[in-house]
């Protein structure tokens, strides 16, 4: 039937967070899609300290796994600045025809 299954799925699942009638267990998943999403929209790439404070502010666990981001400073596996791309004004412009066409516009 050439049904895009993916596709569906995504849609049934922007749909429910719309209706808010997503399951109570799949709120950090939630959480995690938009933070990742909003680092890509601002940065133009994944940039991890901003996923995780988006994430860990979503979720309300701001101090849990403090500790362990200092070690990962020092060590080089986190960057305190993000790499921003070039572009980043049409960046959002992508997102914001995605998210009108999420809305029927």
């Amino acid at each position: 039937m050439e049904i895009d299954i993916p596709q569906m799925m995504d849609f049934l699942r922007q749909e429910s967070v719309r209706r808010k009638l997503q399951h109570p267990k799949a709120k950090r998943i939630i959480a995690f899609h938009r933070a990742f999403l909003d680092s890509i929209k601002t940065t133009g790439r994944l940039y991890e300290v901003g996923l995780v404070v988006g994430y860990k502010m979503r979720t309300g666990t701001l101090i849990q796994d403090v500790l362990t981001a200092p070690g990962m400073i020092t060590r080089g596996k986190l960057s305190i600045f993000p790499e921003m791309i070039k572009g980043r004004k049409q960046m959002k412009s992508i997102f914001k025809k995605s998210i009108k066409r999420e809305d029927g516009q």
